[in-house]
C-alpha cells in the first residue's frame, strides 16, 4: 500500500518557507485531476493558496473553483459564527451575545478558543456526508500552520481531555481526538536541504508524535539538487579552460552536497523520504504548482 492512498484528511506542515503551501496545492490539484472530490484548506491565511492557483477562495463554506477542486480559507470569526449558530440555533441570539463589542474583546483572551473553533470547523467538513451517505470530500488537504502552531492545534483535543471536567467541551474534544487519530488522518512533512530546516523538521516529527500522536506516513524534501559530478571533477580541464563556468559548477556541487546531507539526516526518521526538484524561481505560481503535481504523480510509492 502506498503512503498516502488511504488518507482522507492530510495536514501538510513544516518550517515556514519550505514550500508546504505549494506542495499542498499540488496534491490537491493532482487529486482533483484524478476526479476525486478534493477540498483544499488554508488556516487564517491572507490567501496564499488562492494566489498559487489563481482561484478565489471562500471564508465561510467550501467553494468549487475547478472541477472536483474546492477551496476554503478558515477564518476564526466566520468559523465562530457558524459554530455558535449550530449550538444556539437562533441568529438574533448569536448577534446579541457574540457580536457585542465587549464579548468580542473577551473572546481574544480565552486560551485556545481560536484553535478549538478552527479545528472543529475543519473536522466538521471531514465528517460531512452527502444525502447518499458518502463522504462529501474524498480528500481534504490542509495547508497547516508552520512548526509550533501545528503542534498546538493538533494536540489541543488531548490537552482538553486531560484538563476539563466531563461535559460538552470534553465531548467535543473526544470526537476531535478520535477524528485526528483515525487511520485516515495523517500529517505530511515538508523540508528543505538546509541545516535549519532539517533540524526543525526533526523536532516537529518528535513533537507531532509525542504531543499530538499524529501518524506521519512520509516526508517530502523540497528543492533537492541532484549531484552531477564529484569534487575532484571541479579541476577538470574543461572547467579550467572556461573560468566563468567554475563558480556555477562549485555552486551546484555545494547545493547537491547539502541536499544529500539533508536526505541522509531525514532518512534517520525511518519514514519514506521523497525528493522534489528545485524549480526555476521565474516560473509563474500556477506553473510551479502544476509541475510539482506532475512530479508527485510519478511517485507511485507516495500516492
Amino acid at each position: 500500500m502506498t503512503a498516502l492512498s488511504p488518507k482522507r484528511l492530510l495536514f501538510v506542515s513544516g518550517k515556514g518557507g519550505v514550500g508546504k503551501s505549494s506542495v499542498a496545492a499540488a496534491l490537491a490539484l493532482l487529486y482533483s485531476q484524478e476526479k476525486k472530490q478534493t477540498l483544499l484548506v488554508e488556516v487564517n491565511s491572507l490567501g496564499r493558496l488562492s494566489s498559487l492557483l489563481a482561484c478565489p477562495s471562500s471564508h465561510i463554506e467550501p467553494k468549487l473553483v475547478e472541477p472536483y477542486l474546492w477551496m476554503l480559507n478558515l477564518q476564526f470569526q466566520s468559523a465562530l459564527r457558524e459554530y455558535a449558530l449550530m449550538v444556539l440555533k437562533y441568529e438574533p441570539l448569536y448577534r446579541t451575545v457574540f457580536e457585542n463589542r465587549w464579548t468580542q474583546q473577551l473572546l481574544h483572551f480565552i486560551p485556545s478558543l481560536q484553535e478549538l473553533v478552527l479545528l472543529g470547523k475543519l473536522l466538521f467538513h471531514a465528517q460531512e456526508k452527502t444525502p447518499e451517505g458518502k463522504y462529501r470530500f474524498d480528500k481534504i488537504i490542509v495547508d497547516a500552520p508552520a512548526t509550533g502552531h501545528i503542534t498546538r492545534l493538533l494536540s489541543l483535543p488531548s490537552v482538553l481531555l486531560r484538563t476539563v471536567p466531563p461535559g460538552p467541551l470534553a465531548q467535543e474534544a473526544q470526537w476531535m481526538e478520535t477524528a485526528l487519530q483515525a487511520p485516515s488522518t495523517a500529517t505530511l512533512l515538508v523540508s528543505l536541504p538546509t541545516e535549519m530546516a532539517v533540524q526543525e523538521t526533526l523536532e516537529l516529527h518528535v513533537a507531532l508524535q509525542t504531543q499530538a500522536h499524529m501518524h506521519i506516513p512520509a516526508l517530502l524534501l523540497n528543492r533537492f539538487v541532484p549531484p552531477l559530478f564529484e569534487k575532484d571533477e571541479l579541476q577538470h580541464p574543461t572547467l579550467l579552460k572556461y573560468p566563468h563556468l567554475l563558480p556555477l559548477a562549485l555552486q551546484h556541487y555545494t547545493l547537491a552536497k547539502e541536499s544529500l546531507d539533508a536526505f541522509s539526516h531525514l532518512s534517520q526518521l525511518h519514514i519514506p523520504v521523497f525528493k522534489l526538484p528545485c524549480l526555476p524561481s521565474e516560473y509563474p505560481a500556477r506553473n510551479t504548482v502544476s509541475s510539482l503535481a506532475a512530479h508527485l504523480q510519478k511517485m507511485k510509492e507516495l500516492l
